[in-house]
């Protein structure tokens, strides 16, 4: 299992550790996780890290928590024990995001989402956008689980350039 960072500092750090040396390379695939259901079926499951395969062998697997945990790491480590779920991995299952293999990373940049306590607005940094050549890939918090938009040009909203 991962830690996760919910400071903004970290979270750079974090995701320029694991993304500055794939800038770059091409995008081979992006896995999601699915889980296995009662009923027997089988249905998405974007609690547990998407893992984008730059490399063939060893993934950068991301996932956001809570208000605003990132947990990013290389491999297959997971932010959570799923113990007792059965579990499996499949490319192509987020559509907006087929278009992406075989793209060529450009960019990274974390950005800021919505949150208000009370009547007050909050600083949270809970977008991770990935610029490729044909669009940027956002993955951010879905209210305590991954959540997936592609934009064909940069999103709006405040971000910090990691990479």
């Amino acid at each position: 299992m991962i830690k996760g960072v919910e400071n903004k500092d970290e979270k750079i750090a974090a995701l320029k550790r694991y993304f500055e040396p794939v800038i770059g390379q091409r995008l081979l695939k992006a896995e999601t996780a699915m889980l296995k259901m009662e009923d027997g079926d089988w249905d998405d499951w974007f609690d547990l890290p998407i893992r984008l395969f730059f490399r063939s062998d060893e993934p950068i697997s991301i996932a956001w928590s809570y208000f605003d945990r990132l947990f990013v790491s290389d491999g297959f480590s997971l932010p959570f024990d799923p113990a007792g779920v059965d579990v499996v991995w499949r490319a192509g299952r987020v559509s907006c995001l087929s278009i992406l293999p075989e793209t060529t990373l450009k960019s990274v940049s974390l950005g800021t989402g919505e949150m208000t306590w009370g009547e007050q607005e909050v600083e949270i940094w809970t977008r991770l956008v990935l610029g490729f050549g044909d669009g940027f890939m956002e993955i951010y918090n879905g209210l305590d689980e991954n959540a997936f938009a592609f934009h064909e040009t940069v999103p709006e909203g405040m971000f910090e350039k990691i990479c």
